[in-house]
């Protein structure tokens, strides 16, 4: 029989936006996935993205502007019928509507709880707005009413365009399309000719339009499986009443959005940085890639003036029709892993593709240093001067001038090095795969292997003096030496999920953190390790803590945690991002920095203390049974308010399996396609702020 266990953790999420205390500092004017752009006129443009994420330029570009959107859900489609008046659809049913250019938001009833994808408006009253599970909403009154119109299908639909202020069409899974003729009120399906997931529609006229597409599946190459997709882009020149393929073929990059001039020329853009091109309605395309980060959306504002968003935060700009594209993000938009402060105004960062940035003005600004072309995984300064990088194959570089030059030294080993740590000017470790362990005792001109005792990564390494040290890593391991690296001896953790980082803040009081939310704590100098209650299903990466019993994690999807009282709560606070955060660092017990993938940079100057969820161990959720075989029961007991509720299903890694609204209190969930193993399930309840649930 397959065994199926699950971990439960329930948070209690305030329906109230704070101000948000973590700052974007690099990049600017933020790092957060964009999903739609909005251009009203030739200078005024708006995107939106998760996290509820709004930006505004009015200098075509030039600079834009993070807007406040009174919400934390993901926001898919934007639309602004006028400069000022505008609209964006998100997750949960979400609809928010401006009047005033983006300086207040607010939120309109849609009466659906689904996710909305996309949304258009023929003028500025009447719109549509399309999602999943065929929804079509409908308003003629600005948005103070949408009525839910009959799609005739009940796959998700991804885009929606008008040609005319009754013709319209939608697309989504499976190659559906639907098209009106009134506005909206009914639609008829129309034969794609494909099974391909259709994600963005495009019109010229109302006879001219264009559909991009992809499906994944999997390819043999040399009797092995490797995913691939097929990407597909259709053409219509009479309305919709028939559908040419153009385009369908195998691809690493799919395609995702489109956006044509006229009905000859016309640009797609989509994963991978990818952008197509064609002047002859389609017969041939032109390939370019940017390099950048997955490109998501793209609009002209006239016949050679486009932008294209997408991860990462990121925003091009093009002048001359596609032929070449300018980036309007400032900063660097790759993995950072680590960050390191020396006093208030000075800081390092180090991650992926020789990144290695310096602050001395407390990080408004980042400056690059050279490095040479590696990927650093931590960082450590020693003093003003002399500081240390570690990364793959092996590679330690030091600078003696506050990192103005970099040079290499000889490490002895080519496994990837994943941490470093110094006890003082002259002896420091670093510890990395396969259970490195190096010492340098005279300020890494040599380093010398030590004997772990595994061959478990190590991803961590830790020493509260000169000769008491932690390193953590795979498979839960926790080594601890008391003579200086001479011997490590392998302690017991009580877990075999993988560790990242360990911190102690006296010679007795420490943590380490992990996969799935693990935090494990010791008061005893690490001779036993108890697990503390993090209410996060997200692998934790990080940890500081600025006083001896104030602390902070960053995981996953931007989870930042904080504790005030040695690790017994810990409170999740607002990072406003859902990027993999690396490395947390903090200079003084208010000021702190968080950095991580997209080039991420985020600062707090007040503890970070606005908090989104409350998290604990109500005891009003049971999951049974458990183990489980094939059908598995959440009984949410005494929790009352379910009007926001939510269950999500992780794997031991953190990947999401499922995502579900609940409305009642016991959810009957089939798991016969779930591999055995052990699998957590996060319960999220949204309320009104003040509301009493229990």
């Amino acid at each position: 029989m397959r065994n199926i266990y699950f971990l439960v953790f329930a948070c209690l999420t305030i329906n109230t936006i704070h101000a948000q205390d973590w700052k974007w500092q690099n990049p600017l004017p933020q790092g957060n996935e964009l999903t739609s752009v909005s251009f009203p006129d030739a200078t005024t443009g708006y995107a939106v993205g998760v996290m509820g994420t709004i930006i505004k330029t009015t200098d075509g570009g030039t600079t834009w502007a993070l807007l406040n959107s009174g919400t934390l859900k993901g926001l898919n489609s934007v639309y602004f019928p006028e400069v000022n008046l505008g609209y964006a659809v998100g997750t949960d049913g979400i609809i928010l509507k401006t009047i005033n250019g983006g300086t207040n938001w607010t939120t309109q009833n849609s009466d659906v709880t689904d996710y909305l994808m996309s949304v258009y408006f023929t003028d500025s009253n009447t719109g549509i707005a399309v999602g999943y599970y065929g929804k079509v909403l409908k308003t003629t009154d600005g948005g103070t009413s949408w009525a839910q119109q009959n799609s005739g299908t009940t796959e998700a639909l991804s885009s929606v365009y008008f040609s005319d202020t009754n013709i319209g069409y939608a697309v989504g899974m499976y190659g559906t399309i639907i098209k009106t003729t009134n506005g909206g009120t009914t639609w008829t399906t129309q034969n794609s000719g494909s099974v391909q997931d259709l994600t963005s529609v495009y019109f010229i006229g109302t006879d001219t339009g264009y559909i991009v597409g992809h499906h994944e599946y999997f390819k043999a190459i040399d009797s092995e499986s490797t995913p691939a997709d097929t990407t597909v882009i259709l053409k219509t020149t009479n309305g919709g009443g028939t559908w040419t393929v153009l385009v369908s073929e195998p691809t690493l990059y799919y395609l995702l959005a489109l956006c044509f001039t006229d009905v000859n020329t016309g640009i797609i853009v989509g994963k991978g940085g990818t952008i197509r091109k064609t002047t002859n309605g389609g017969t041939t395309w032109t390939n370019t890639n940017t390099g950048s980060s997955d490109l998501l959306c793209i609009r002209f504002t006239d016949l050679v003036t486009g932008y294209t968003i997408g991860t990462s935060g990121t925003i091009l700009k093009t002048t001359d029709m596609g032929g070449n594209w300018t980036d309007q993000v400032l900063g660097v938009e790759h993995q950072l892993s680590s960050v390191y402060f020396i006093n208030e105004n000075t800081g390092f960062a180090a991650g992926y593709r020789n990144t290695i940035l310096k602050t001395t003005n407390g990080g408004t600004s980042w400056v690059s240093q050279d490095s040479g072309f590696y990927n650093f995984s931590s960082i450590y300064f020693t003093d003003a001067n002399t500081g240390f990088a570690v990364g793959d194959s092996g590679r330690i570089l030091k600078t003696f001038n506050g990192g103005t030059n970099w040079n290499l030294q000889n490490s002895g080993t080519i496994g990837w090095l994943k941490s470093v740590y110094f006890t003082g000017p002259n002896t420091g470790y670093a510890v990395g795969s396969s259970g490195i362990i190096l010492k340098t005792a005279n300020g890494g001109t040599n380093w010398i292997s030590q004997n772990s005792g595994t061959d478990n990564d190590l991803n961590g390494v830790y020493f509260t003096d000169d000769t008491r040290g932690y390193a953590v890593g795979d498979s839960g391991k926790i080594l601890k030496t008391t003579n200086g690296g001479t011997n490590w001896t392998i302690q017991v953790s009580g877990t075999d999920f993988n560790l990242k980082a360990v911190y102690l803040t006296n010679d007795t009081v420490g943590y380490a953190v992990g996969q799935t939310g693990m935090i494990l704590k010791t008061i005893n100098g690490g001779s036993t390790w108890t697990v503390q209650h993090s209410g996060s299903a997200n692998n934790l990466n990080a940890l500081c803590f600025p006083a001896l019993t104030s602390g902070y994690i960053v995981g996953d999807n931007g989870e930042i945690l904080k504790t005030t009282n040695g690790g017994n709560i810990w409170s999740h606070l607002v990072s406003s991002t859902e990027n993999q955060l690396m490395s947390v660092y903090f200079s003084d017990v208010n000021t702190g920095y968080a950095v991580g993938d997209g080039g991420t940079i985020l600062k707090t100057t007040n503890g970070g203390t606005g908090f989104s969820e409350i998290s604990g161990n109500y005891n009003q959720v049971v999951v049974y049974p458990n183990p489980a075989n094939e059908m598995v029961t959440i009984d949410l007991l005494k929790i009352s308010h379910l009007q926001k509720t939510h269950i999500s299903i992780y794997d031991i890694k953190g990947k999401l399996i499922l995502q579900k609204p609940v409305m009642q209190q016991k959810t009957e969930l089939s798991i016969a396609g779930l591999a055995k193993g052990v699998y957590v399930v996060k319960i999220k309840l949204l309320i009104p702020f003040g509301q009493v649930i229990f």
